[in-house]
């Protein structure tokens, strides 16, 4: 499951709404919430992230990959931008060594 784009969960949950059949709606109650599936998306480190709304992290992770920080390799950004932001805003901080 968390390799479907929450585009497509969300699909299936507004179509298994408007159906009767009890087959799609037992299949729409077994689904992971879009809420809930986008948490195991890997998305942008940096809080305060515009570039990544929506269903766009996984295609974004897909398509170019993120960066790495290269110091404790647990954060990851969109972008050189939201990097930088993020380390300025504690990131610096918070960031432990990998070894």
């Amino acid at each position: 499951g968390a390799g479907v784009p929450p585009a497509a969960w969300r699909r299936v949950e507004e179509s298994a709404a408007a159906c009767c059949d009890e087959g799609v709606q037992q299949l729409a109650s077994a689904l992971v919430p879009v809420a809930e599936a986008r948490g195991v998306l890997r998305t942008c480190s940096h809080p305060g992230c515009v570039s990544l709304a929506g269903d766009s992290e996984a295609e974004a992770e897909a398509e170019a990959g993120l960066l790495v920080c290269g110091r404790c390799g647990a954060a990851r950004y969109c972008c050189a931008g939201c990097q930088a932001a993020h380390w300025r805003a504690g990131h610096k901080k918070a960031c432990v060594p990998r070894g």
